[in-house]
């Protein structure tokens, strides 16, 4: 059973600071071929856990203040960005999550950095300028089960992340047949979590973050009826609900 913990809550918000964009892709160097859909594996930061942060930015001029005032603080604490997207549309799914145009992903690379961050003087002070910039957040806490990447630039792919809470039946097989639909079109996966704590009334399971190396290769898939229907029969049969949402990797942060 999930559980809504405001100390994740509030340590979560820390991250709009924003590190360095980090490990996710300094690391291929070290990657090892593997994944079914054509990228190669990256290690995988063994034992840390992850944090999703979904929000709705109001005010964009004072959500970069934000991050910029944080931004020592929550490196200070050994904060790690890996990863921010703006959201597009929810293009399917049943899944409701409410107005959200931003994620990210994060996490800490010392021990307790979540608590160091809290309790410093600098994000007591800093933290308020959060409240007048974004709304609707929502937080999605986790072990990574899987991440990969290819050589592919980053603002030529396309992204689409999968918030899901599967049913009770085992998905081994259908996992299996769904991958084979769409190994010739290379949707990669980039990042999945296998979630542990939310603040959402919903249930939510997993979170998955995938992409093509372009959106030709996104278009190319999406017109296969065949995958399509694999798909659908899939999220039918599996889940209790689901979301897609289009996603844009922001760089140069």
């Amino acid at each position: 059973m999930q559980k809504s913990n405001p100390f994740y809550f509030y340590v979560a918000a820390v991250f709009f600071t924003v590190a360095l964009f980090s490990s996710l892709f300094s690391s291929l160097a070290n990657a090892n071929p593997q994944n079914l859909t054509g990228a190669k594996d990256i290690p995988d930061n063994k034992g840390v856990e992850y944090t999703i942060m979904l929000l709705n930015v109001i005010d964009e001029g004072k959500y970069q203040l934000y991050r910029k005032a944080m931004r020592p603080v929550f490196e200070a604490a050994g904060g790690v960005l890996e990863r921010e997207f703006s959201i597009g549309a929810k293009v399917n799914g049943n899944l409701e999550l409410g107005p959200v145009n931003r994620m990210i992903l994060f996490y800490y690379n010392m021990p307790n950095g979540g608590a160091k961050l809290v309790n410093s003087k600098g994000y007591k002070k800093v933290r308020p300028m959060m409240d007048a910039a974004v709304d609707n957040v929502k937080f999605i806490q986790g072990s990574s089960l899987a991440a990969g990447m290819s050589a592919s630039e980053l603002d030529s792919r396309s992204y689409v992340m999968k918030i899901t809470d599967f049913n009770e039946l085992d998905a081994t097989t259908a996992r299996k047949a769904v991958i084979s639909k769409i190994a010739p079109y290379k949707m990669r996966r980039e990042r999945v979590i296998k979630v542990a704590r939310i603040n959402m009334k919903q249930q939510v399971d997993q979170l998955a973050i995938y992409y093509w190396d372009s959106e030709q290769a996104r278009q190319k898939m999406l017109a296969d009826t065949a995958v399509l229907q694999t798909f659908g029969e899939f999220n039918r049969t599996y889940t209790h609900s689901f979301a897609y949402l289009t996603l844009t990797a922001m760089s140069g942060i």
